[in-house]
């Protein structure tokens, strides 16, 4: 004969049921909306983006601006390397680049270029991520994750393009004393598989959502919130309250009497 067991909750258990469906159901909402967390040239340090000559020296980049995917700036001499740094806040943001998007379309030369290679740097090594040819001037570039190790502290992240003619050399090919367009955005993802990981990602997220209503507060404010969101340890720990108050529902446990 069988028996029919019905899950008893009272009052309270119910509305602690409720908020926890609330807050996973939500943190799915936004993972589902926004896809895959990205950086755009938003993200950009404008005040240490950096141009090179092919002989090392500085091209005087003044100008910087930003908006949405594009980077703006003018050149005092023309130049054959552009540096890229993301801003401090990310420091605290743990995760891998996936891709990343550049378009060239937009800058302006005075000769042509045969190739133009993309790095990403820690300040000591470069790691090659790709090249984009004069004939095609924008490619969607996919990031090998084993060889950016150094990428996993964000603040360290300064991306690198640099001009090679068909000798295979530095050429100064972009032209100074003009308005130079450059469009460039990345994707990034958590660093592990595991639950852990998958929090992180519905944390960076909502980074991602929320960033567009907090761009008026402080950068300090603005460093605190990332490094709270995206932080592991605080990951698990909130993991396990989910997991405490979901047994406790289910087994019919009370938190008071």
């Amino acid at each position: 004969m069988s028996r029919t067991y019905r899950l008893r909750m009272n009052k309270k258990q119910q509305i602690l049921a409720v908020i926890a469906i609330l807050i996973i159901g939500a943190m799915g909402m936004v993972y589902l909306a926004f896809g895959t967390p990205t950086w755009n040239a938003e993200n950009i340090d404008s005040a240490n983006v950096v141009a090179l000559t092919a002989a090392g020296s500085n091209a005087n980049v003044t100008g910087v601006t930003t908006d949405g995917n594009k980077l703006e700036f003018t050149l005092g001499v023309e130049a054959a390397v552009i540096k890229i740094p993301l801003k401090d806040q990310w420091k605290d943001v743990k995760g891998t680049f996936t891709g990343m998007y550049v378009s060239l379309k937009g800058l302006e030369y005075t000769t042509v270029y045969e190739l133009a290679k993309v790095y990403a740097t820690d300040g000591s090594t470069d790691v090659y991520l790709g090249s984009i040819t004069e004939d095609d001037k924008e490619k969607m570039l996919d990031i090998d994750t084993d060889d950016l190790d150094i990428l996993d502290d964000f603040a360290k992240a300064t991306f690198v393009i640099k001009f090679y003619d068909s000798q295979g050399n530095l050429v100064d090919c972009l032209s100074a004393n003009v308005e130079q367009n450059l469009e460039i955005y990345g994707t990034v993802k958590a660093d592990t598989s595991t639950i852990t990981g998958f929090l992180s990602s519905l944390a960076l997220a909502l980074i991602v959502a929320v960033r567009k209503f907090i761009v008026s507060l402080t950068s300090a404010l603005t460093s605190f919130l990332l490094a709270i969101t995206t932080n592991s340890a605080i990951l698990v720990v909130l993991g396990a309250l989910v997991v405490v108050i979901g047994w406790f529902i289910v087994s019919g446990k009370k938190f008071w009497k």
